[in-house]
């Protein structure tokens, strides 16, 4: 296992997840369903222990004050969302570098069939992560684990066929015989796969983040011209006769 395809996976596995979270965002915004990062996040804090999630969320109240952004209470969920972005990317780059690292030992298999197997087994960990999670008003039914499957899947056989093209490898020469062009070739070749390559995803993520934020700015200014109060004031809410009430000043839960 060479450091340089772990390094190359890990760099491939978080760059290829930027247009797969725009993917994510912008099917949430047209056919509300779930969110894959928020789902992981989420399972992540019920699951680990109580004294770390205080620590959590203490440290990042302390470091919210000590910033000038505004009411500390959406500061922090804005904070929490970042960082449910960050677990997901890291995540990717964890099972990009796992991938690089078994494509660079001889294999009778496709690239981008041990890619797609590795998305793909990825997919259904999230799908499952998020079918345990009851989210209300957010769709996490059979289409969207198969959904969720065939996109890290694609993702996966993306990230497994740009390996050779990311970490070309150069066949053995006959001693004696003049390899001066080799690496010169072999750089421009890598170069110019890496130029097209960043620009096709910056091109997929901009245009998926714009299309999804565009739908959510639509629907925001529907809802509010048909509407004209929030929701909550037209609606009751599932803990209306809850006889635990929230504390004074704390941010309001449906």
């Amino acid at each position: 296992m060479k450091w340089s395809a772990v390094g190359t996976g890990a760099m491939g596995g978080a760059g290829f997840a930027l247009p797969l979270l725009a993917i994510f965002y912008l099917l949430r915004q047209v056919a509300k369903l779930s969110f894959p990062p928020f789902d992981l996040f989420d399972w992540m804090a019920r699951r680990l222990p109580g004294p770390v999630v205080t620590f959590g969320i203490d440290l990042m109240v302390s470091v919210l004050r000590l910033l000038p952004v505004g009411e500390t209470s959406a500061a922090a969920k804005n904070a929490e969302q970042l960082l449910a972005l960050g677990m997901f990317v890291l995540v990717c780059a964890l099972a990009g570098a796992f991938l690089y690292a078994w494509l660079d030992r001889p294999s009778p298999l496709h690239p981008a069939y041990s890619g797609a197997a590795l998305g793909g087994a990825l997919g259904v960990c999230l799908g499952a992560v998020a079918a345990s999670i009851s989210r209300p008003g957010a769709g996490a039914g059979i289409g969207y684990f198969l959904g969720v499957v065939v996109l890290l899947a694609a993702w996966g056989a993306v990230l497994g066929w740009s390996f050779p093209r990311l970490l070309p490898r150069q066949p053995a020469r006959p001693a004696g015989e003049a390899s001066a062009a080799g690496p010169v070739v072999e750089a421009i070749s890598r170069r110019r796969f890496i130029l097209r390559v960043g620009e096709a995803t910056a091109t997929i993520t901009v245009l998926g983040a714009g299309l999804g934020a565009l739908v959510a700015d639509r629907r925001s200014r529907s809802a509010g011209a048909a509407a004209g109060v929030p929701w909550s004031e037209r609606n009751a809410l599932p803990n209306a006769a809850d006889p635990v009430q929230p504390a004074p000043g704390t941010r309001p839960e449906l």
